[in-house]
């Protein structure tokens, strides 16, 4: 079973999970945040260092215990994440990598994954064709590449150095339609 449909699995468990699947290590917490906001009322961000100079972790934490969960919409993302990329300028060295976690916390970029396999003809109808690992982390990848995130990010790498990015993603969820509707995700940044 996935560890991400798991029913016994809280967020807080699940943020710990996905940060030994990035980093391999359950570092401090506390020690390793470098950057804060608060998107919403109930939500806190976090950026975080890891084991790997090279690799920083988003984290959005839901502090409200009856809230709906924390999910930005896109105009929240696209500021949270320049402001994100704004931070790690200051590092040295510089990460190249930004864990950005699951996808259903940036839920726009959920649903804007399902609707580009909902609309693609690349994309299988029906859920008698098996879909492989490769085939949904490779269309969940270059649809988010070129998804409404992709000025800020070509703007953060004219401005940082960097030639270019691409999103690598793993663990696709999928709908009982046989659609996308989360993943674990992050940019990697040459």
């Amino acid at each position: 079973m996935s560890i991400l449909k798991s029913p016994f699995l809280s967020f807080k468990t699940a943020s710990i999970a996905f940060a030994l699947l990035v980093t391999g290590t359950t570092s401090s917490y506390a020690d390793s945040v470098f950057h804060e906001s608060r998107p919403q009322a109930h939500c806190l961000l976090q950026v975080e260092t890891t084991n790997s100079p090279s690799v920083i972790k988003v984290r959005l934490t839901d502090l409200a215990e009856k809230s709906s969960g924390c999910s930005l919409s896109q105009q929240q993302t696209q500021g949270q994440l320049t402001e994100i990329l704004k931070a790690t300028e200051q590092k040295r060295p510089q990460p190249n990598t930004v864990a950005i976690g699951r996808l259903m916390h940036w839920g726009w970029m959920a649903d804007y994954l399902h609707k580009q396999a909902s609309q693609s003809s690349l994309w299988p109808r029906n859920g008698k064709i098996q879909i492989s690992a490769s085939f949904a982390a490779h269309f969940t990848e270059d649809s988010l590449k070129n998804s409404p995130m992709k000025p800020v990010l070509e703007n953060f790498t004219r401005t940082s150095g960097f030639s270019s990015f691409r999103f690598s993603c793993e663990k696709i969820l999928m709908d009982k339609k046989h659609l996308p509707i989360d993943a674990l995700c992050w940019i990697a940044f040459k």
